[in-house]
């Protein structure tokens, strides 16, 4: 059923989130209540910085179920909406988004990638604020093991290739060249990884033409109607129902 904004004041929605035995279930009851009216939801909740607040404790929270139920929020409330990214940035910030991708459990580090895609896919600002840490080689590194694994997971290398793919937007400072460019080159061509979806062959080929460009526009590729530079959707549903 179809969750809005008006069903939860934010005073009633501080004190959920701020009980032990109401937390995940307030923090999930915000996710849905983004995806299903995120316009609302953002002027009621995310202009209440004590919403706000607590959402970053329930993402740096030792429970699992919290983290990915916060990160769950942050994914819908983000989807397509600059201004929410840009106030994830500031909120979370670089320590804790490091933290939750090395978390073991993978529904949490894949959760926290798809979240690091959607706030860089358009924000040259995001872009910067984030690549200032280790996040870029995390996302390098987290690539080169995934495409080691068998079975593939192609919804995880999906979300790395495209998160890397934005940050080299910008130019090829700061990424791990020796990580990304082979894996950018095999998947993105179908004779040498024939089971590889489109989607995955899709940005593999964006991120190998971006490192090419070195964030510059290339003139006779935009000519000619490629736009590399962006994908056509972030697979937010990937990790976020």
């Amino acid at each position: 059923n179809r969750v809005e904004a008006k069903d939860r004041t934010a005073d009633r929605l501080v004190q959920e989130l701020g009980l032990e035995q109401t937390r995940v279930e307030a923090c999930t009851w915000l996710g849905t209540a983004a995806r299903d009216d995120r316009e609302k939801a953002t002027k009621a909740f995310l202009g209440d910085n004590r919403v706000v607040g607590l959402l970053r404790t329930c993402a740096c929270t030792s429970n699992e179920a919290l983290q990915y139920a916060a990160l769950r929020a942050w994914g819908h409330f983000c989807f397509r909406h600059e201004a929410n990214q840009a106030l994830a940035v500031r909120s979370l910030g670089i320590m804790p988004l490091l933290c939750l991708m090395d978390n073991p459990n993978p529904h949490i580090s894949v959760s926290a990638v798809a979240l690091i895609w959607t706030v860089t896919h358009t924000s040259a600002a995001n872009r910067a604020a984030l690549r200032g840490g280790s996040v870029v080689p995390k996302l390098a590194s987290m690539l080169d093991l995934a495409t080691k694994e068998t079975p593939k997971k192609w919804d995880v290398m999906e979300l790395l290739f495209g998160a890397l793919s934005n940050f080299a937007m910008d130019g090829v400072a700061g990424i791990p060249l020796d990580l990304v460019v082979v894996p950018a080159m095999r998947f993105s061509d179908k004779e040498v990884e024939p089971e590889a979806p489109d989607a995955v062959i899709e940005v593999a080929f964006r991120l190998l033409c971006n490192v090419m460009s070195d964030g510059k526009v290339d003139q006779e590729w935009s000519e000619n109607g490629y736009s590399y530079r962006s994908s056509a959707q972030v697979p937010t549903t990937v990790c976020f129902t």
